[in-house]
């Protein structure tokens, strides 16, 4: 799929060096030529990574959140954070999910998901996600760069990266907490706050927040952590579905080998040997649960997300990279 396939989303950019989370959105957006296009990211070469993907299903480029670049000072809680969505006009006639009010099709997003580990290493001083996503909030499906406002989290419903949680449904490559994690969400580290990192590897997670209002409550949100061990510095092919069954949504999470037998690289894309490794049951009485006529949350795609709490007096590689590559956006009939 290609860059015009997708719109695009942030959480806070600022032009000021002092707003480090928030400055890595504009230093992108710069980089890119296009005011408010850090939510698309940068390019990496992939065979400059370390364990890069096998050459012959790479992309000559991986896209990369650079959120290791962040350098913001001591006690201050932030977050930045970037979401792209398979746009309304290109995700054929069952897209988004309000064409899909019988629930007739099932969604499924498919990509290779890799963090890189900042200079800091593991640590409860920050954390990233990239996440694969169903039933998230986009306001028309089309009008690109739009966002939030910044802050350490927002009393609305798109995202909040300090606590890891985005609008919809979610499967997390993770070392960020979430409101799950937590007996009160905490403030400033300075003043007393948690950290909300969570001080080690990576672990795979379905998220669903509270979709009826604020995403980053402490209640109502329903988490499942995925069977398998994940590490920095290292890609995994994940695939991510979401179908209606019984009056609730089942989210299903699968992965697939790198290379060898089974993988993409020997089968050929689309021809995988895909594993379940997580599923999760939304009943449609829960306020985590989307209708399938919801107005805004019925976007796929994917999403980066970066937060920081530290005491320490210089954030530098309290940030990990979230990279992503050969995304793909399918839907199959299970009527």
């Amino acid at each position: 799929m290609a860059i015009s396939d997708f719109v695009f989303w942030h959480h806070a950019d600022n032009n000021n060096t002092a707003h480090g989370t928030w400055h890595i959105n504009y230093r992108q957006a710069n980089a890119n030529g296009t005011s408010n296009s850090g939510a698309a990211g940068g390019a990496v070469v992939n065979s400059s990574l370390s364990n890069p993907l096998p050459s012959g299903i790479a992309s000559t480029h991986a896209r990369m959140y650079a959120f290791s670049k962040n350098t913001f000072g001591a006690g201050h809680l932030k977050g930045s954070g970037a979401v792209a969505l398979v746009a309304a006009a290109q995700g054929g006639s069952n897209y988004p999910t309000s064409n899909n009010t019988s629930a007739d099709y099932s969604y499924s997003c498919r990509a290779f998901l890799r963090i890189n580990q900042g200079s800091a290493g593991a640590t409860a001083a920050g954390g990233t996600n990239i996440c694969l996503v169903h039933k998230t909030l986009h306001t028309n499906g089309s009008t690109q760069y739009s966002g939030q406002a910044g802050g350490a989290h927002s009393a609305d419903n798109l995202l909040s990266p300090c606590f890891g949680v985005v609008s919809g449904y979610s499967v997390q490559l993770k070392t960020l907490k979430n409101p799950a994690d937590f007996s009160s969400l905490p403030g400033n580290n300075a003043s007393g706050g948690g950290a909300v990192g969570t001080n080690a590897a990576p672990i795979l997670q379905i998220v669903a927040p509270n979709n009826s209002g604020d995403i980053d409550h402490l209640t109502d949100i329903e988490t499942h952590t995925c069977t398998g061990t994940y590490a920095f510095n290292t890609w995994y092919h994940v695939r991510f579905d979401v179908y209606y069954a019984g009056g609730s949504d089942v989210l299903k999470v699968y992965t697939a080998p790198i290379s060898d037998a089974g993988s993409a690289d020997t089968a050929g894309i689309g021809n995988e040997t895909w594993t379940e490794v997580g599923s999760k049951t939304i009943s449609g009485a829960g306020t985590p649960f989307i209708a399938w006529n919801h107005s805004t949350k019925k976007y796929s795609g994917w999403a980066a997300l970066y937060g920081q709490n530290s005491a320490s007096t210089n954030n530098a590689g309290h940030g990990h990279d979230a990279l992503i590559d050969r995304f793909q956006f399918l839907d199959k009939d299970i009527s």
